[in-house]
């Protein structure tokens, strides 16, 4: 049976982990493409591509990303998505 507070809580759960990786992302930004842009792999459509792959991979129930940094740095190598 559906269990409205159950999926309330894990909504609301799903909502601060996008929260908190669009303020990571927001104050990382810069950052990131600099460091890609350093080591001559920045490609502004896999970036984008990755953040979004990225976003999903968050908010997918049971997968706690710790180090943003790291996960978005290994997924955009190995792009295009």
């Amino acid at each position: 049976m559906y269990n409205s507070k159950k999926y309330k809580a894990m909504a609301d759960k799903s909502a601060e982990k996008e929260k908190l990786f669009n303020e990571w992302f927001t104050k990382s930004y810069d950052r990131l493409r600099g460091t890609l842009r350093r080591y001559g792999m920045l490609d502004e459509d896999n970036f984008h591509d990755t953040y979004l792959f990225v976003r999903r991979q968050v908010l997918v129930p049971g997968k706690d990303i710790t180090d943003y940094d790291a996960y978005f740095i290994g997924c955009y190598k190995k792009g295009p998505w």
